[in-house]
């Protein structure tokens, strides 16, 4: 019985640290992406992104917590900062590199 609790504890543990670590790295990684595609003068579509990530985050957190292992959390969550991560690099303009 012990053994059960503990690692129900230890995969809500994983759950928090990926909504707080995961969903933050995954909603600023957004939140560049969608700044670099808006058609508006870079200050204002900074700061919309930058509005619409604390959206992203709460999203996030619900996915995290609502998949069934936490491991497809993790797994969710790195496959959508690697794709996030790629279309960073490409959208980014060629002076910024």
């Amino acid at each position: 019985m012990r053994n059960i609790k503990s690692q129900m504890g230890l995969s809500v543990l994983s759950r928090t640290i990926a909504a707080i670590i995961g969903g933050y790295v995954l909603s600023n990684l957004l939140a560049v992406l969608i700044s670099y595609l808006l058609p508006m003068q870079t200050a204002d579509s900074v700061l919309l992104s930058l509005q619409l990530s604390f959206l992203f985050y709460s999203i996030v957190i619900i996915f995290v917590f609502s998949t069934k292992t936490a491991g497809k959390a993790w797994l969710g969550l790195f496959i959508a900062c690697a794709m996030s991560s790629v279309g960073v690099y490409l959208a980014m303009p060629e002076s910024s590199l």
